[in-house]
């Protein structure tokens, strides 16, 4: 579909993952594009840049994953944790986008867990629990990010980010 006379003009920042995946972002201003461009480039190039789509999983499901990888505990330990949760951590977090867990949600969760009378034993293991999970999820997207850094002659390949004006409207 062609920009017709009275369309606005629009700019579009493309870029890819480092699993190849092509991305984009289209803003109304040349300059709100430019600076995304650089803070995206920036990222790509010291490999700190996050996959947002990856963070859109659900907790229960990454937790599901980080679960079958425990086989350092004993099998009590393993019994406390999966107790842990499936009755304090799933039933709070298990729908939540793992890019929607704030660090004030979890102290509230936490209030509430010690204001409900819970034991204060029980209320670190479940925040412990919790916080083993996101760290394992934070490792794996720098792990998955990572990689040797590309050269100035790759970047072209891999950052097609040119800020022209859009000849078609989505």
């Amino acid at each position: 579909m062609q920009r017709g006379p009275n369309a606005p003009v629009r700019y579009r920042v493309r870029w890819r993952t480092a699993s190849g995946a092509e991305r984009s972002r289209t803003f109304m201003r040349h300059d709100e594009a430019a600076r995304y461009r650089a803070q995206i480039e920036g990222d790509l190039i010291s490999a700190s840049w996050i996959d947002l789509m990856l963070a859109r999983v659900p907790l229960a499901d990454w937790a599901a994953q980080w679960r079958s990888t425990i086989v350092d505990l004993r099998p009590t330990s393993l019994g406390r944790l999966d107790s842990t949760l499936a009755n304090h951590v799933l039933p709070q977090w298990g729908d939540t986008p793992l890019s929607a867990i704030t660090n004030a949600d979890v102290r509230a969760w936490v209030a509430r867990m010690r204001a409900s009378g819970m034991s204060a034993s029980s209320v670190r293991k479940a925040a412990f629990t919790l916080r083993q999970i996101l760290a394992a999820f934070t490792v794996f997207l720098r792990v998955k990010g990572a990689g040797p850094r590309p050269s100035p002659a790759d970047w072209r390949i891999m950052l097609d980010m040119r800020l022209r004006p859009l000849r078609e409207v989505a």
